[in-house]
């Protein structure tokens, strides 16, 4: 962190309030380290009575399961599991960051975890 004050520092004008600025950089790598280190759950770690989520055999299940979701989760679900499709790129088919996708996604897991227990 210092490291990126002391590179960042000379590049910025000049500073109103240079320990706001100091507050804010050191949050920022803080959330920025702890987001990095968090272990997400995948769609195939989702418990289901019958021994995971590969239970889940036909269509109709499987809607069943995406049915709470809202239209742009659904859809970003299915193009991660189905279509096999990265975050990046979906993240270009949306035109949206690719920190929103991953939201989306996990969020989209949770409520899948949810219906099911």
């Amino acid at each position: 962190m210092l490291t990126k004050i002391w590179n960042t520092a000379a590049k910025l004008p000049s500073i109103s309030n240079p320990y706001g600025w100091l507050y804010t950089v050191s949050v920022n790598c803080a959330k920025d380290r702890v987001k990095s280190s968090r272990v997400y759950d995948d769609i195939g770690d989702i418990p289901v009575e019958d021994g995971g989520i590969a239970a889940v055999e036909n269509g109709e299940s499987f809607a069943s399961l995406i049915a709470c979701l809202d239209d742009t989760e659904r859809h970003v679900v299915l193009l991660r599991i189905v279509e096999d499709m990265s975050f990046k790129e979906i993240s270009s088919l949306f035109g949206r960051p690719l920190s929103s996708i991953t939201s989306l996604y996990y969020r989209a897991l949770n409520k899948i975890k949810e219906k099911l227990n």
